[in-house]
């Protein structure tokens, strides 16, 4: 097995806030401010190379993450090289407000100040470069396992009438010559928002449990990555429920995700690929959204929007028998759905809000139920799932 052509390096990074007085939280209404820390924020790191091809996975607990920080960490890396970053958030609804607009605001809903606090995103960057270079030094031959399975439905519901469900999840693991445990990553979607509204402290929400029992079980560092999430796929918490019961919810679901994954991981026999294949392609997506627009004019918004358009990019990867493709915002799992029908591997996950966060990416025909009228203001347009999905056909043919 030394000769395997696989390697893989993983790290975990502390990315929790250390000024909670400039730290807002995103995710729901506005002037909501951090009081506490319930659990800290990581970025957690996995560089998989193989066949002259590498790539590095970063999965960090903010709501978002536009591409330019993400540029910022590939630049202050020294270790990158060629290999892609594929940077997407876990979209937890209890971490710092890294997109803009979810800071002071009037009567609760009108945005009039940043909420970014730069210093934190300077450290953040500095970080997860860290990271990804710690990562690369110390990769080591591998060998992986894969696997397709559905979460029981009892975990997860859509807040939509008449949406659909996403029930599929994907877990990988990566382990060294000796059997000992790497990394291991999973992609699930359910919006990471079981503490709720009125929840005043820092937390990863149910990423962090899944990623410390999956320590626990397994050893190694263990990744979460966000699935088609989108027009609201949201932790099936009673309502009603205490923060002491939301807390606990949390636990809950990310320790069962966890055991889920093992379970299944654990009926895999292990593989050793010699290729990885990657390609990856820029995205234009047309912006429709006259909020986007003048909250990026009022220096608000860190999206980067030019000429009315958002300049992305898209992933493709494949290694054994996962298959991966990145989208730059919350799918709709209607969406999702049709995303994965283009993927043809044993085990195909998507990583959503990948290299920006664009909002939401509604099916078109959600433009005219007003179930999603909430959607359509975070939103970029009628157009996005349409331009997404050509622009995966254009990236699958090449």
């Amino acid at each position: 097995m030394s000769g395997a052509a696989l390697r893989a390096g993983a790290v975990s990074v502390d990315i929790t806030p250390s000024d909670l007085s400039r730290t807002w939280l995103a995710g729901f209404g506005l002037n909501r401010r951090a009081t506490g820390i319930l659990e800290p924020l990581s970025a957690s790191v996995l560089y998989l190379s193989a066949g002259g091809h590498a790539v590095v996975l970063v999965a960090v607990d903010l709501i978002g993450l536009g591409r330019a920080w993400i540029d910022a960490i590939a630049a202050r890396s020294t270790r990158l090289g060629g290999a892609a970053l594929l940077c997407g958030s876990t979209h937890t609804h209890s971490g710092p407000d890294t997109l803009g607009i979810w800071g002071r605001g009037l009567f609760g809903a009108v945005p009039v100040r940043s909420g970014v606090d730069r210093a934190y995103l300077a450290r953040l960057i500095e970080h997860v470069a860290a990271g990804i270079d710690r990562a690369i030094a110390t990769s080591q031959p591998v060998r992986m396992r894969s696997a397709s399975f559905d979460v029981p439905q009892r975990w997860a519901r859509n807040d939509r009438k008449g949406g659909a469900r996403y029930d599929g999840a994907v877990a990988a693991a990566f382990e060294s010559d000796d059997g000992e445990r790497v990394a291991t990553l999973l992609n699930y979607a359910s919006h990471p928002e079981t503490l709720w509204d009125e929840n005043r402290l820092v937390s990863p929400d149910f990423p962090g449990a899944f990623r410390r029992r999956t320590s626990e079980l397994a050893g190694g560092v263990a990744l979460y990555m966000s699935g088609p999430l989108g027009a609201m796929l949201t932790p099936d918490v009673p309502e009603g429920a205490s923060a002491p019961q939301r807390q606990q919810y949390a636990e809950d679901l990310g320790r069962t995700l966890a055991e889920l994954g093992e379970q299944h991981l654990a009926g895999c026999a292990p593989e050793q690929p010699e290729t990885l294949h990657h390609a990856s392609s820029p995205l234009v997506l047309r912006n429709r959204n006259w909020r986007f627009q003048l909250f990026r004019m009022l220096r608000i918004l860190e999206t980067r929007l030019r000429g009315g358009r958002v300049e992305a990019r898209i992933h493709h990867l494949r290694v054994g028998q996962l298959e991966l493709l990145t989208a730059p915002g919350e799918v709709v799992p209607e969406l999702g759905l049709r995303i994965r029908e283009r993927m043809r591997a044993p085990d195909r996950a998507i990583f959503g809000l990948c290299g920006e966060e664009v909002g939401y990416i509604l099916e078109p025909a959600m433009f005219e139920n007003d179930e999603y009228r909430y959607e359509r203001t975070m939103s970029l347009g009628r157009d996005t799932a349409e331009d997404l999905l050509a622009a995966y056909d254009a990236l699958l043919r090449a």
